[in-house]
């Protein structure tokens, strides 16, 4: 067989030929290189931003225990979400439920005296179902239990500043003992705040409700919850210890959740509810008779 033969014209372009092939390959290898350094590149900085955010949210997730001898712990958690949050502290067999959002306050109550509890935060998932999300032990040594019902917490939320807080001290300015601060404040309760029935139409329609002192002061309108937390607030300002309790009430036949309060004046925890004081038109405080209410919470 004859070896073909090729001209000068057929060697260039055998080499046209290799060189793009070379050149193909090199960009190829060059581009995967780039495209595996950006990817390694995003991922450091998905890294860090994560590494970043877990940083900042471990920042917040925490239990401070400044007044755990009041009573008192301020649990500090960052809320990235539009879901609903719980805090669930127990010792021994007893739990207690209390809701945790973004902007209110973050004390909560040791109420089970000394000793080792547990608190949860848990996460809505489904419905009424919840997930931990944090959990810490903590050991309370608390001298004197009804200190813990003379703070500020989330449902009896106030502070020296709150005009409301100026005038239960106005009102107690001349009394002598803790049962004359009751009766001022008592008196004013009754006599200063209309029972809102449109608002108590709209909150079985709320996922929770928060009462807030100064809205109530400032419009002189509320439900039981509002008298209720009002009452306390005001009271615990002028040092006083006061609960607000909630449970179900035997007087009027009111069969819905109902809230009222109890007082510690001479030696003993006595039953106040200055919604009945509004409704009835009382110009004194009445002081109730336990076996008519039945709780299912104390604050």
């Amino acid at each position: 067989m004859k070896q073909k033969k090729y001209s000068s014209g057929d060697s260039q372009f055998r080499a046209w030929i290799q060189a793009i092939v070379i050149i193909t390959v090199l960009f190829g290898v060059f581009t995967a290189s780039s495209r595996t350094a950006t990817k390694l590149e995003a991922t450091k900085t998905a890294t860090a931003r994560t590494e970043s955010a877990t940083d900042i949210q471990d920042s917040y997730e925490n239990i401070d225990k400044t007044n755990i001898q009041d009573g008192i712990i301020t649990i500090n958690y960052m809320i990235l979400d539009n879901l609903r949050y719980k805090v669930m502290i127990k010792k021994d067999n007893s739990s207690q439920f209390y809701d945790l959002t973004l902007t209110g306050n973050k004390n909560y109550p040791l109420q089970m005296g000394s000793g080792d509890y547990m608190v949860w935060v848990l996460r809505q998932k489904v419905d009424d179902k919840f997930s931990v999300v944090y959990k810490e032990t903590v050991k309370a040594t608390i001298k004197d239990s009804k200190k813990v019902y003379l703070q500020s917490i989330g449902e009896v939320n106030w502070n020296e500043n709150m005009e409301v807080i100026q005038k239960a001290k106005e009102l107690t300015i001349d009394c002598k003992t803790d049962e004359a601060k009751v009766d001022a404040i008592y008196k004013y309760v009754a006599k200063s705040i209309k029972y809102d029935s449109a608002k108590e139409k709209l909150v079985p329609t709320m996922s929770f409700y928060i009462t807030d002192i100064e809205e109530t002061f400032e419009t002189g309108k509320g439900i039981c919850y509002d008298y209720s937390s009002i009452f306390a607030s005001m009271l615990r300002s002028v040092g006083v210890p006061t609960k607000m309790v909630k449970g179900y009430s035997k007087i009027g036949k009111v069969s819905n959740l109902h809230a009222w309060n109890e007082v510690y004046v001479n030696g003993q925890w006595k039953v106040v509810d200055p919604t009945y004081g509004a409704s009835f038109g009382l110009s004194v405080v009445r002081y109730e008779n336990p076996s008519n209410f039945t709780k299912t919470q104390e604050l």
